[in-house]
């Protein structure tokens, strides 16, 4: 018989980047403009805006803030939130919550395989599990890159 295998969400299970998003996707929205002057809404989502949306995909989220954006706009927003959120990430950012790796290391002792789920792109699942040590615990990633938005 193979071992049982569990699955965990990353955000809000695991992980939380709650406590930089706002700022991370402001930062990201005037990027845009700054490069793409009039491409998106003039004014910038709140963050309470922002956060109503979070648990989606984030071309999603970009659709729903900026709905009368063109296409364009939008990739190169979705790879900068990318890349501020993954910087935030890297830099200590986020909350790990509490009893996470010792929680996953007694279901590893128990014999579990583990692996991590997200909607979030393969990049910021892997530097979430870089810089929190948490790569080496899971056995499978599956992302957004993986399933789709």
């Amino acid at each position: 018989m193979s071992p049982a295998l569990a699955a965990f969400d990353l955000d809000g299970v695991l992980y939380s980047s709650e406590p930089f998003l706002g700022d991370a996707y402001r930062e990201a929205i005037e990027r845009v403009n700054a490069e793409r002057p009039g491409s998106l809404a003039a004014r910038i989502p709140t963050t309470r805006e922002i956060l109503d949306h979070i648990g989606w995909p984030v071309p999603v989220i970009l659709r729903r803030l900026f709905p009368d954006a063109d296409a364009p706009a939008i990739r190169l927003l979705h790879a900068e939130t990318l890349a501020v959120i993954c910087a935030h990430v890297a830099g200590g950012d986020g909350v790990l919550y509490p009893d996470v790796v010792p929680t996953l290391r007694a279901l590893q002792a128990r014999g579990l395989h583990l692996a991590v789920a997200s909607n979030g792109r393969t990049r910021y699942v892997e530097t979430v599990l870089d810089s929190y040590t948490l790569a080496g615990l899971f056995v499978a990633r599956i992302s957004a890159d993986d399933v789709g938005d």
